[in-house]
């Protein structure tokens, strides 16, 4: 690897160092300030979109260590956040180079703790594990309701949730499914709707929307589809339909 001068280099004002040094931050703090200050200053942009995995790539850190250490550094407003992250895109973070606005006790900086962060892991470039229980908001019985179907669906051998998640992202070419939109998957699946047809619907639906030119938001834009290709397929007429039960449970 070339160390002359003339090779690529970030610059960074002797003042920023100089701070910098002065400042009693931990070793995956300074780790994680020179990362961004590279991917920010080295490509002349005070800001980028970076997401913990990256970050913690480049620090050689454990992600939740970064995490943990990163959330400190924008309550210090060492860091700050130009732009919430979205499903599909990473938080947009950078050096905040007003010092004067820096809130940290250099004798206690490492008992300093941030609130709790409020943030969504999808918001820093990685999509929550359903799994885990990243529930959205709810209401106490949908929520219950919602767990209880979830758990049902994600622990069996087949994992038909993950299925239709793994498949949602690679139609949409996104991280899966909006939080939003688990219960209604949740309720299509405990009902008895197979995985294959709402994939079938998913890349139907999807291929016909794009082509004229549209783009799917969300899994809601396919429910109505699937609940006729099902109905159309077997529902007995001798009982309640199945989506009616289903619409009154999603309100």
């Amino acid at each position: 690897m070339s160390s002359h001068l003339d090779a690529p280099f970030t610059r960074i004002t002797n003042e920023i160092l100089e701070e910098i040094a002065k400042r009693k931050f931990n070793g995956t703090q300074y780790g994680i300030i020179i990362s961004i200050l590279r991917n920010t200053y080295g490509f002349q942009r005070k800001s980028h979109g970076m997401s913990l995995s990256f970050i913690a790539e480049a620090t050689d850190t454990k992600k939740t260590q970064v995490k943990r250490e990163l959330d400190k550094l924008i309550e210090m407003k060492v860091i700050k956040v130009y732009a919430e992250g979205t499903y599909t895109t990473s938080r947009e973070i950078g050096f905040n180079k007003n010092f004067s606005e820096w809130q940290l006790e250099d004798s206690t900086l490492n008992r300093v703790h941030p609130k709790k962060s409020t943030v969504p892991e999808s918001e820093y470039g990685e999509y929550p594990n359903p799994s885990t229980g990243g529930v959205p908001e709810l209401g106490y019985q949908e929520r219950k309701s919602f767990k209880e179907n979830l758990k049902e669906i994600t622990t069996g051998e087949n994992n038909d949730f993950e299925k239709v998640n793994k498949e949602y992202g690679r139609i949409h070419q996104c991280m899966g499914l909006k939080p939003s939109d688990w219960p209604t998957v949740t309720a299509l699946l405990s009902k008895g709707v197979q995985v294959d047809l709402i994939i079938n619907v998913m890349e139907e639906k999807h291929a016909k929307k794009v082509e004229e030119g549209g783009k799917v938001h969300s899994f809601s834009f396919y429910t109505n589809a699937i609940k006729e290709k099902h109905k159309g397929i077997g529902v007995k007429n001798s009982r309640m339909s199945i989506f009616d039960e289903l619409e009154r449970e999603l309100g």
